[in-house]
């Protein structure tokens, strides 16, 4: 399961200044999803939000680790409550091949947007 979540929101300040309403929120929903389900969250971040972002799940009881181990950690006979971060791109080519990779590599089986930032469509006016 994929939970796309948060974007730097004062880049002219810091690059570490960012959203901060999305990302404890996805992480508590992906919580519940794998406590209830078994799923394993994978979120998906900003190339400079990954250490947050991780630290965010942890404080939500879930361990962050690399996308194979957390699926390990599922499958084991004590499970623990594992989830991966990754990176992803803001700039929009790079994102593109980051975000094909991702699922051409894990095949989520759901992906998920909790107050994600997106680009709109242009001003044709």
């Amino acid at each position: 399961m994929l939970i796309a979540t948060g974007w730097p929101d004062r880049p002219h300040v810091s690059p570490l200044v960012a959203e901060t309403d999305g990302p404890p929120g996805a992480a508590l929903s992906a919580r519940a999803l794998n406590v209830g389900f078994g799923c394993v969250p994978v979120f998906i971040v900003e190339d400079i939000l990954v250490a947050a972002m991780a630290a965010i799940a942890e404080a939500r009881g879930l361990r962050a680790l690399a996308p194979s181990e957390a699926i390990a950690a599922a499958a084991s006979r004590a499970p623990l409550h594992a989830c991966a971060v990754l990176p992803l791109s803001a700039e929009l080519d790079r994102a593109r091949d980051g975000a094909r990779r991702i699922f051409k590599s894990l095949a989520p089986a759901a992906v998920i947007a909790v107050e994600k930032g997106g680009s709109t469509a242009p001003d044709i006016s």
